[in-house]
């Protein structure tokens, strides 16, 4: 059985990431966190309907999350030794890492929590000491700035034109550091 761990689990991505790995496999279990408490009914952030601001409302493909082989829990990613001590209960084989700060979040929270959070887990994993087939970075396109040719190469230039295309960018460069010094088996997915 397969054995994910997934940061930023309530996030837009990271729930249709859960949806898709729980019906696509009964051989799965994932350990989902985020800074948010579990909600299983709405996503974690608001939307606008006419003059109101309401929970923005799962689409039923989504409503996946009552299963025994899904827990979340709240957390913050920057305490090492609580994610840590997550990592070496739940002991997975794949990491991914899909927690962010919002684009419109101010940027000293944006660097808080994709580049110090990125860092914390890094170090969460080697402190760990946990066999991992391999840990996902989630990142943007927006790394690259305007493409000048699309589809974008991963060779292209970065040239990020917002201040949450380049916390993601810093989150990218310090975890190649830290993976070639701890030694973790990490690839990147620049396109989510």
């Amino acid at each position: 059985m397969m054995r994910y761990f997934i940061s930023g689990a309530q996030g837009f991505v990271g729930r249709y990431l859960v949806a898709h790995i729980l019906a696509s496999t009964r051989q799965a279990r994932i350990f989902g966190v985020g800074r948010s408490p579990r909600q299983d009914h709405s996503f974690t952030h608001r939307v606008r309907w006419a003059a109101r601001s309401i929970a923005a409302p799962l689409p039923g493909a989504l409503k996946v999350f009552a299963n025994r082989r899904y827990e979340y829990v709240s957390m913050d990613l920057v305490n090492e030794g609580e994610v840590a001590s997550a990592l070496q209960a739940f002991r997975p084989d794949v990491v991914i890492h899909l927690a962010s700060g919002l684009r419109d979040d101010a940027p000293s929270l944006l660097f808080k929590t994709n580049v110090e959070g990125t860092i914390a887990l890094m170090e969460a994993i080697a402190i760990a000491g946990i066999p991992l087939r391999k840990i996902v970075l989630g990142s943007t396109g927006g790394v690259y700035g305007v493409p000048q040719t699309v589809p974008i190469d991963e060779e292209d230039p970065c040239n990020p034109i917002d201040i949450y295309s380049l916390s993601k960018l810093a989150a990218e460069q310090v975890s190649r550091i830290l993976m070639r010094r701890r030694r973790l088996p990490v690839v990147y997915a620049p396109s989510l």
